[in-house]
């Protein structure tokens, strides 16, 4: 054994995470949580498909030019960050 040595060449490198990104994801989840309920997203119906759309809905507005969601005055690219996380926790539940 080699002192000071670490083996994590195979683990996921969350230090790569960008932390502007994540930080606006998460006022996109405070915002929602206010707005419906903490963690809310998980019941609802049909949810792949629900925001599937909602993904979609960003995507066009930012395609149009808005940069901003006017009803929750963050970025609508948090937004799809979070549709698409919601969507990969679902997938793999």
């Amino acid at each position: 054994m080699n002192p000071g040595q670490k083996n994590d060449q195979e683990k996921p490198m969350y230090n790569l995470l960008p932390p502007n990104a994540i930080d606006s994801m998460a006022k996109v989840m405070t915002f929602g949580a206010n707005k419906y309920a903490p963690n809310s997203w998980q019941l609802v119906d049909n949810p792949i498909e629900r925001y599937r759309a909602a993904l979609l809905r960003h995507a066009f507005a930012m395609q149009r030019g808005e940069k901003i969601d006017s009803e929750s005055g963050l970025p609508h690219s948090a937004h799809i960050m979070c549709c698409a996380a919601f969507i990969n926790e679902l997938e793999q539940s």
